[in-house]
């Protein structure tokens, strides 16, 4: 997910329960400068990103 840096300062609660799940990358004029990722290690999720990459070989 995308988000102009006005908007997160404006929401940065609602940015910050997104990140728990999703990377959140800040933009700044257009060009991302930051980006926001979960410290919660999701095992399941990275089971299906695994598989994914696997399945396309």
């Amino acid at each position: 997910m995308e988000v102009g840096i006005t908007e997160f300062k404006k929401n940065m609660g609602k940015y910050l329960d997104l990140a728990l799940t999703n990377d959140v990358f800040i933009t700044k004029n257009g060009k991302v400068t930051a980006k926001i990722v979960t410290t919660r290690f999701n095992s399941e999720a990275a089971e299906e990103e695994i598989f994914n990459k696997v399945k396309q070989i």
